[in-house]
């Protein structure tokens, strides 16, 4: 995993120095963790594949707010990421197969 750079959790405190930067330490979280969760379910085999997408959360603790109180910029943000993960599970589900169950959960 090191090799494909995974990480395992953003840096909740740079939010609250640089909101921006931690809008990108998000998607780059994402972005690594897709990448890792893509090699993993096509290169190995599985019985139970389980990821956890933590930024989801991470985002919602700092945007949600600005988002829902019309901040554009960060509403912007905040759905784009939103799209990343949709695009994501799209790739997951293109690579699974009829006999494979899928299960989303959310907090």
């Amino acid at each position: 995993m090191q090799a494909l750079g995974y990480k395992i959790d953003a840096r909740a405190a740079l939010a609250r120095e640089d909101l921006d930067r931690f809008i990108a330490e998000c998607r780059h979280v994402l972005a690594k963790r897709a990448a890792t969760l893509l090699h993993f379910l096509t290169k190995t085999p599985w019985d139970f594949f389980q990821c956890h997408i933590m930024e989801t959360d991470r985002l919602n603790h700092f945007l949600w707010e600005r988002a829902e109180n019309g901040d554009a910029r960060y509403r912007r943000a905040f759905d784009e990421f939103y799209q990343q993960v949709d695009t994501l599970i799209g790739e997951v589900v293109s690579r699974l197969d009829q006999e494979t169950e899928l299960l989303i959960l959310s907090d």
